[in-house]
């Protein structure tokens, strides 16, 4: 976990829970907590031209859209549970309080958030390119190395076609399609309609 939940608790967090495809804020809502998940996986999105667009997958123990907490900006994406999720509220103020009086949050918080910004940027670089393969490739390379087991199909990827078309901007045909062609170079293994990298 970012911060201790018995710290959050102390600052007046409250436990949140979400089903699968329940919103966890929209896009244009004001930042008004601090938000970590406990468990389960959230998707940061927005939707153009009536396609989604996936910008982020977050993970157990990390923060959503924290950034903002030190601003007066509102969301500028919808935050979307993809599995049951548990998520720890704090209300911004009494969060502001923590970070002020906790140089050891302070410090956590700003070393979190640069390995955020970096991480973004890396997704960036791989949605970027014009090879649907590349793409595909670079997106399950960042979640492969979020994993422990870094093996040759060792990771056993959890999001659907039609998520992976979501996160890197392709067509699910295409997807479909770039995966077998991937599997047919053994890049990744196909077992049970489901994709080991």
């Amino acid at each position: 976990m970012l911060i201790n939940v018995d710290l959050l608790s102390e600052h007046g967090a409250s436990i949140h829970n979400y089903l699968p495809s329940d919103v966890i804020f929209r896009e244009g809502d004001e930042a008004s907590h601090y938000y970590q998940i406990q468990t389960g996986v959230v998707k940061l999105n927005h939707i153009l031209q009536n396609k989604e667009m996936i910008e982020s997958v977050l993970m157990p123990g990390e923060s959503v859209c924290d950034l903002l907490l030190f601003t007066n900006e509102r969301f500028p994406v919808n935050a979307v549970a993809i599995t049951k999720t548990a998520i720890i509220k704090v209300p911004k103020y009494n969060f502001a309080k923590l970070v002020k009086n906790d140089e050891n949050i302070a410090g956590k918080i700003q070393q979190y958030l640069a390995k955020r910004v970096y991480n973004n940027l890396v997704w960036m670089h791989h949605i970027s390119s014009a090879s649907a393969e590349e793409r595909l490739k670079g997106v399950l390379d960042y979640f492969k190395n979020l994993q422990d087991n870094h093996s040759k199909f060792g990771y056993l990827v959890p999001y659907s076609r039609a998520q992976l078309a979501a996160m890197t901007g392709l067509r699910v045909e295409t997807v479909i399609r770039t995966v077998k062609k991937m599997e047919q170079k053994q890049t990744l293994l196909l077992k049970l309609r489901k994709i080991y990298y």
